[in-house]
């Protein structure tokens, strides 16, 4: 793509291959050859879409821009949410690992010393103390589980979006090269 100079769309302006028609703007060729007498390409005459089209596509440009930037800011703070979660979730988790491993404990003491005559154990209540453990666990373990998924979720989306932005970024930057 090629790019309308500023000599060709100011008035009064000089370019250095001769002086500008009326209006400011070379005419159109109409051999189809856009070179000068020296050999050199010269700007085109026209802007495609006029100067309108160029400001639409800027506009769309930041817009596609900004909407990007908030997409990973809301991905990003998504992904820190599903993150505290998660490492609230592996610390309860580390409470709860101990307490179940006591409480076995707890157990197999009060069931080995009932198997030796030992009648003053409350098996019942060491039963029930080791359940609500084991209860404790399990409910943690599905918490666990239900954030682990989220936070993937999570992680995709973010990733996606910078993926996104990589691509977008490269786009804009070949332009200005181009």
């Amino acid at each position: 793509m090629s790019y309308i100079s500023l000599d060709d769309i100011v008035p009064g302006k000089t370019r250095n291959t001769g002086a500008p028609a009326a209006g400011g703007l070379r005419p159109a060729s109409t051999n189809g050859d856009d070179k000068s007498t020296t050999g050199k390409s010269e700007s085109p005459t026209r802007v495609e879409g006029g100067f309108a089209a160029v400001r639409d596509d800027l506009d769309r440009s930041m817009q596609t821009g900004a909407s990007v930037v908030r997409q990973i800011a809301q991905h990003r703070h998504l992904l820190e949410t599903a993150e505290r979660e998660r490492d609230a979730a592996y610390a309860e988790l580390a409470r709860i690992v101990p307490l179940v491993q006591d409480a076995a404990r707890e157990l197999k003491t009060a069931m080995d010393r009932c198997k030796a005559g030992e009648l003053g154990a409350d098996l019942a209540g060491v039963f029930g103390k080791n359940a609500a453990a084991i209860e404790d666990l399990e409910k943690t373990v599905v918490t666990l589980g239900g954030i682990f998924q989220w936070s993937r979720s999570a992680w995709d989306q973010y990733a996606r979006t910078i993926v996104d932005a990589q691509r977008l970024r490269s786009e804009l930057r070949g332009l200005r090269g181009a």
